[in-house]
């Protein structure tokens, strides 16, 4: 083979490689998969498994670390609340927010992730019940650290305006005494 077929052949290889890698991302890297049985989903990797249900929203059950041998129970707590306000909010002489206007919203999951096997990455998609408000969870780790991401967007669907409050990542009941009040949300 010449010099410059080869370097044509070597460049069309490279870019149908990085084509195949595109349409497949890294959904198969050893040791990372999603398992879809019923309401539960789990994201499994070399380090953790996270165990969710949604039957009744997006719930986190537990969180096994693969790296210490131990589960931790999640208590079915939320992986999104939302509070919102769809009038013009009203603070009070004494400048505290009219608490009456505000509402938690009422989320379920209307998408799951893809079927089980190889993945890094798993997409919920969430509907408020009672308004027009919808969320993207998305999830990703990899067979490199053991971290799991969570990325969230929150769309307003309806044509009137909403005030978003507040937006918690994570509301998890476990048994773990706290022992610290300093850092984070008082208890």
């Amino acid at each position: 083979m010449t010099g410059s077929l080869r370097f044509v052949f070597l460049a069309m290889f490279g870019v149908l490689a990085t084509y195949l890698q595109a349409l497949g991302g890294q959904d198969d890297v050893p040791g990372c998969r999603l398992l879809r049985r019923g309401d539960v989903v789990e994201l499994h990797s070399p380090f953790f498994v996270y165990r969710l249900n949604t039957a009744s929203g997006l719930r986190a059950q537990t969180w096994e670390n693969r790296l210490t041998g131990k589960t931790v129970s999640l208590g079915g707590g939320s992986e999104l609340e939302l509070d919102v306000a769809e009038d013009r909010l009203r603070v009070s002489s004494d400048g505290e927010l009219d608490r009456s206007q505000c509402r938690r919203l009422d989320l379920r999951v209307s998408e799951l992730p893809g079927d089980s096997g190889p993945a890094t990455n798993a997409v919920f998609e969430l509907r408020a019940a009672d308004c027009e408000m919808s969320a993207r969870v998305t999830y990703r780790w990899d067979a490199e650290q053991p971290v799991l991401r969570k990325v969230v967007a929150v769309v307003n669907e309806g044509k009137r305006d909403v005030w978003l409050l507040n937006v918690r990542l994570g509301t998890y009941r476990t048994q773990a005494e706290v022992v610290d009040r300093e850092r984070g949300f008082p208890a």
